[in-house]
């Protein structure tokens, strides 16, 4: 809210509180300890800081402190590190900092994450702050799962797939992660170069789902919505409207670009992600920002009406009818996952919280829906021989 009121005033902050608190899927993930509901915090007090913070030593320190532990939490928005210089090299008497500034930033940032790659190089002997970026990499440009993981999660899948480094190398040993994602990123590369009008059309089907608004939803996501959400006021705010509302929303904002510099180096950094696995959750540590250019945009609408601005109501009616007409195109052919793929992705996740009465509940839902789901006898069958 505060962060809105200095940016685009009173009533675009209002609107933000009160799309911040009813968007169902903020709902859904507060309830559990996803990182990026930290990584969503954090962003916001680093933006808010960088803004309207003074230029100073201290301030680009911390900012690179708040920047590394968003990182550890989720490294999507990585490429922030060069398009902040962007955000922070503008006009003015300091300009001639900005160099040193920059440094600064990137100094505080790696300081936080040291740590994380000493100690994971004394476990693992490599340098890496996040497992599995290359299997995610793979999955992201894999036309055939359609860039998303949410095909892959728990069940006989992920493990077929987790095990393609071994089967094509066939070793004796434990492969180190570095191994394997020298592994997944050569594949994903032969695979790119043997078709590569394909993987295109996949990164710009991907592309254009996410920056509409397109839901990704896992088993979970659909299932929570379904069961807690579908017959309440919440569902009406989806992903879909906020999107198309903060499209006009950035549209609008460019006459006053310089003040929103660093909310769009933030966005541009973010959608680096469309190379890595698409999920609806992987866009909440960014969502706040995305709220933001909504609610400007109906302020934007309100205040068309209540001046009786003719020209400004009609100009943001079309872009907005235009955005919604061109945004309910699904090139990647999505569909939510169905009732028997949700009662399956919860049983495995009751069976690993060893609640064995839901976990033997939710399979018997799935396989009366679904009974050729062969992983669901399986599971279901070790869950009987575990008890």
């Amino acid at each position: 809210f505060l962060l809105a009121l200095r940016l685009t005033g009173y009533l675009s902050a209002l609107v933000c509180a009160l799309f911040m608190a009813v968007y169902w899927l903020f709902i859904y993930t507060q309830i559990y300890l996803f990182s990026e509901s930290l990584a969503m915090f954090l962003n916001i007090v680093l933006i808010s800081y960088l803004t309207f913070g003074r230029d100073h030593f201290r301030k680009f320190l911390l900012s690179g402190f708040l920047f590394g532990l968003s990182l550890i939490c989720r490294p999507d928005i990585l490429a922030f590190a060069l398009t902040v210089w962007w955000g922070i090299f503008r006009p003015g008497p300091d300009r001639k900092k900005a160099p040193f500034f920059f440094f600064t930033f990137l100094s505080g940032a790696f300081l936080v994450l040291s740590p994380v790659l000493i100690r994971n190089h004394q476990l693992t002997g490599d340098w890496l702050f996040r497992e599995q970026i290359g299997a995610n990499f793979y999955i992201g440009n894999d036309p055939g799962l359609l860039g998303s993981n949410i095909f892959l999660e728990e069940g006989r899948a992920w493990q077929r797939f987790s095990g393609m480094p071994y089967r094509e190398k066939h070793p004796e040993r434990i492969l180190s992660e570095a191994e394997i994602n020298d592994f997944y990123f050569r594949s994903t590369y032969k695979n790119i170069q043997e078709k590569p009008l394909r993987w295109l059309a996949l990164i710009s089907g991907k592309l254009f789902a996410i920056m509409t608004g397109r839901e990704f939803l896992r088993p979970e996501d659909v299932y929570f919505r379904d069961i807690y959400v579908r017959n309440t006021p919440v569902i009406l705010l989806s992903t879909h409207i906020i999107f198309v509302l903060a499209l006009g929303g950035l549209l609008i904002s460019w006459r006053e670009r310089e003040k929103y510099r660093l909310v769009y180096a933030l966005l541009l950094s973010a959608l680096c992600g469309v190379f890595f696995p698409a999920k609806t959750v992987y866009l909440v540590p960014v969502m706040p920002f995305v709220i933001l250019f909504s609610a400007l945009s109906i302020s934007f609408m309100y205040h068309a009406v209540i001046e009786n601005n003719k020209g400004d109501r009609i100009k943001v009616y079309l872009i907005l009818l235009c955005l919604g007409l061109f945004s309910s195109l699904n090139p990647l052919k999505l569909q939510d996952p169905t009732p028997a793929e949700r009662y399956y992705a919860m049983a495995i996740n009751f069976q690993a919280l060893k609640n064995y009465e839901l976990a033997e509940e939710s399979f018997q839902k799935a396989l009366a829906i679904d009974p050729l789901n062969c992983s669901a006898w399986n599971d279901l069958a070790i869950l009987y021989l575990s008890r």
